[in-house]
């Protein structure tokens, strides 16, 4: 890759990267994918594979938390955004333990229906993902350590960027991430960073029913000074109408903060998109707690390759 203006925008990132592989100090390699020798070496086509292989393997969770992304969605991604990974070389092969993606959004030509905010120019740190049962720990909370710092050394060249984050409302994992990303933040440069919730979306068809369940919009705030404290717990129980329990759970939660009305847009090939902002913003993802009561659980996808694996065996 020669793109010149895409290199430029990598850079605080690579910067990062070898910061914390130099801070890991255990044979980890952090790094962004495009510009990383390794990879170079396996060629475009080959490192989208592996990319692709290690989302479909390593998520296995409930299929509502992650949209796992195909070769064109991985390959667009590759070609436009900083694809941060850690990984180990293992008998000279690269063992790949994390992934994340960091896209840019500019909502002047065309508003992101899951942040529609007019004119908002922003980050997001996207499919954060570990590799599971391995016992080298806390890979996803450094990468979302290395794109939240990077995100900020941006802001201080661009002061408008910034730094969105969305979690399903039942994956406290992703709302712990967004609350050590900040902390992160908060203790290496001594600022009141903190990251609040704005807001929450929810997907629906054509009759008004939930697709999904909703989702936290977080956004980090570097220089604001930290909310009052407060106790906010979201306590989600099994039922027949999941999603719509669920959202009628945080409306009530929410409702003394104020929530304004619906912003409805369409993601094609998805759904209609409603996303609801709050008033009062002064909510600190760390004061939420969130029991998620089993309403976590089923829905456990099946990996394709092992569907795929499946198939051929029974031929």
């Amino acid at each position: 890759m020669n793109n010149l203006c895409f290199k430029n925008r990598c850079q605080l990132f690579i910067k990062e990267c070898e910061k914390m592989t130099q801070q890991y100090n255990n044979g980890i390699i952090f790094s962004v994918i495009q510009y990383d020798k390794y990879f170079q070496k396996l060629g475009i086509t080959n490192t989208i594979d592996k990319i692709v292989e290690f989302y479909d393997t390593q998520y296995t969770g409930n299929a509502d938390y992650i949209h796992i992304p195909d070769f064109n969605t991985v390959l667009n991604n590759y070609l436009n955004f900083p694809i941060l990974s850690a990984y180990q070389i293992v008998d000279g092969e690269i063992d790949i333990l994390g992934l994340t993606t960091i896209k840019n959004y500019y909502n002047m030509m065309q508003l992101n229906p899951y942040y529609p905010i007019e004119n908002a120019y922003y980050s997001e740190i996207t499919g954060l993902i570990a590799k599971k049962h391995n016992y080298i720990k806390s890979i996803g909370k450094h990468l979302n350590e290395v794109a939240t710092m990077a995100i900020r050394e941006y802001q201080k060249i661009f002061p408008k960027l910034e730094l969105v984050y969305v979690a399903d409302c039942r994956n406290f994992r992703s709302v712990n991430a967004a609350k050590y990303g900040a902390k992160y933040i908060r203790e290496s440069d001594n600022s009141p960073t903190h990251a609040r919730l704005i807001g929450y979306y929810t997907v629906v068809d054509q009759n008004n029913k939930l697709l999904e369940a909703p989702t936290f919009v977080i956004k980090f705030e570097m220089n604001k000074p930290l909310p009052s404290k407060q106790n906010i717990t979201f306590n989600y129980k099994c039922s027949e109408n999941l999603f719509e329990d669920m959202e009628k759970e945080i409306r009530e939660k929410l409702n003394n903060f104020g929530i304004k009305p619906e912003i409805q847009t369409i993601d094609v090939g998805t759904g209609i998109v409603k996303f609801y902002e709050l008033e009062n913003k002064d909510i600190n993802i760390e004061d939420i707690t969130i029991f998620t009561n089993q309403t976590d659980l089923g829905n456990d996808r099946i990996p394709k390759s092992k569907v795929l694996s499946k198939k051929v065996a029974n031929i």
